[in-house]
């Protein structure tokens, strides 16, 4: 299964037959939006405790820094969904 975290979150408070059901329709591309050098969504990135329970932020900064590449693009949008997330229901390990 693809976007395990978010399927788990979303068993809590749907159906579970809801939640894992493979007929779903996927995230907008966020290839086609340059929003990867952005500083605000660095700093919303890397400032969420959640995110930084789990991650290396030295690893997770040099992701913005070095040459963006298809991998780091498709990191930083995973991490970018997962903040979201996060600031939403206050996720926690």
């Amino acid at each position: 299964f693809n976007k395990i975290l978010l399927r788990k979150m979303l068993s809590e408070i749907l159906s579970k037959k809801i939640a894992w059901r493979k007929q779903k329709i996927g995230f907008s591309n966020f290839n086609q939006i340059n929003f990867t050098k952005d500083k605000n969504n660095k700093e919303y990135i890397l400032d969420d405790s959640f995110i930084r329970s789990f991650i290396n932020i030295n690893k997770a900064e040099r992701l913005f820094n070095d040459k963006i590449n298809h991998r780091s693009r498709f990191i930083i949008s995973s991490l970018l969904s997962i903040a979201s997330l996060s600031k939403k229901y206050k996720l926690y390990l």
